[in-house]
């Protein structure tokens, strides 16, 4: 059942055992038994329970048993019916409520007209359930209907599932820390036979909205997706909205989601390390590592490709096809995919036309240089409120390619002096140093 777990709990063990199987039946004097059989099913880190209603018949006055069916017997529990969840949206609620639906207590499962696409009128679909919600664009709901009249006859309705369920497994890693609840989501169209057809992949984003604890730290938190492959949880994102306690992110696909917190902790970084914060924040965000499992050497100088791969981690950009000219940048190196999208990106330049230098230190001009084309690329707009390069002693040792985004990079409060009075600008710059820089670029 692709690893998928159903296990069962009797509530009266005296007349149904814990595997389904009849243990006795009541006397004709105590009359039928009522109980419930609760089944668990798990897969992978996420379950879920449902409680079945069931009746024991008692023995017959005459004390047979009706029969002869007695001991061994498998009971065949009667589940409440799966409309009992489901919600069902009329055409005309769609367009009153201009497409956002508010699932009712105790509902989980949405079943939308085939056509909601249309009825929206291109407009997204909003679903709001406790305080999670999803968002889904008119071009998926297209998309989806449009398979399944490839697939399916009669194709009848567009079922959206967001189910909540308590999140127990044990991680596996020991850095991460998980809330409360999982959310199942789910999007499919279903036919009169009950066949159903699913998108594989969501040709643009859905938004999914989702509440974190307040106990939890809102720099290290991150929306998680349960891989059923490799049974492990995987790092999707988020953006925090601190107001409203919620966290959201953008998917291609849906899948068991949860809000989770890395706490890293590297042995040679204590908390009173003045970076410290900014580490675990990135740390928590995958774009910087340690060079080990449990060292992050803060004061090791920093390489070129190596602050580039933070960069363009820290923007989330995709890699490319098209070929950055630096002949010193091999296509297998582990660098190449981020050079190769930060080039793109127009990041980047070389040391010279061919030459890009990935193993060379960065200098904090550089890395001043970098920053404020990342900016510009993020569309930033930081607040000039601080006293720019002029300020500094040594303003006149800054390159001159690198004078204006050394001013902007001060002006803006990316980078600061290294020393009282003093740019430093040809200094070689640290990890703890990158780091910071790169969480100031994020804090816009």
């Amino acid at each position: 059942m692709n690893d998928t777990v159903v296990t069962w709990l009797s509530s009266n063990d005296a007349y149904l055992g814990n595997d389904g199987k009849l243990i006795a039946r009541p006397s004709a004097e105590a009359g039928d038994v009522a109980l419930t059989l609760t089944a668990t099913i798990s897969k992978g880190a996420v379950s879920k329970t449902k409680v079945f209603n069931v009746t024991i018949k008692a023995e017959a006055a005459s004390g047979n048993n009706g029969g002869g069916n007695t001991g061994g017997g498998v009971v065949t529990p009667t589940p409440t019916p799966e409309a009992a969840n489901t919600q069902t949206v009329s055409s005309a609620q769609l367009k009153e409520n201009n497409g956002t639906i508010i699932m009712q207590m105790g509902k989980h499962t949405l079943s939308l007209p085939i056509d909601t696409a249309e009825l929206l009128q291109n407009h997204d679909l909003t679903v709001q359930t406790g305080q999670a919600a999803v968002v889904i664009p008119s071009s998926v709901l297209k998309a989806l209907q449009a398979q399944a009249v490839q697939e399916l006859r009669d194709a009848a309705s567009i079922i959206v599932k967001v189910i909540p369920a308590p999140l127990s497994a044990v991680i596996g890693d020991s850095s991460l820390h998980a809330g409360e609840t999982v959310y199942d989501l789910d999007l499919y169209v279903v036919n009169k036979e009950g066949k159903e057809t699913r998108l594989a992949s969501f040709a643009e984003a859905i938004r999914i909205e989702l509440p974190y604890e307040t106990s939890q730290n809102t720099n290290l938190i991150g929306i998680y997706y349960y891989n059923e492959t490799s049974r492990n949880w995987e790092y999707v994102g988020g953006e925090v909205n601190a107001a409203k306690g919620m966290i959201s992110v953008e998917v291609r696909h849906f899948s068991s989601y949860a809000v989770m917190a890395y706490d890293k902790q590297f042995t040679d970084l204590p908390s009173t390390h003045w970076a410290s914060p900014a580490i675990k924040a990135l740390a928590a965000k995958y774009v910087v590592s340690g060079v080990d499992e449990s060292h992050f050497q803060p004061n090791r100088l920093t390489t070129r490709a190596e602050f580039t791969a933070m960069l363009v981690r820290a923007l989330q950009l995709k890699a490319v096809t098209e070929l950055a000219p630096f002949k010193d940048v091999a296509s297998n190196a582990w660098y190449s995919e981020s050079v190769q999208a930060a080039y793109a990106a127009g990041l980047i330049q070389g040391k010279a036309a061919d030459q890009f230098a990935p193993q060379a230190q960065i200098t904090r001009e550089e890395m001043a240089a970098l920053l404020i084309r990342a900016s510009l690329y993020a569309s930033q707009n930081r607040a000039s409120d601080h006293a720019g390069l002029d300020s500094y002693q040594d303003h006149d040792k800054v390159s001159s390619w690198a004078a204006e985004a050394v001013d902007k990079a001060i002006q803006t409060g990316l980078m600061k002096g290294k020393k009282a009075g003093y740019f430093n600008p040809s200094d070689k710059v640290t990890r703890s140093e990158t780091a910071q820089a790169i969480w100031n670029l994020l804090q816009q």
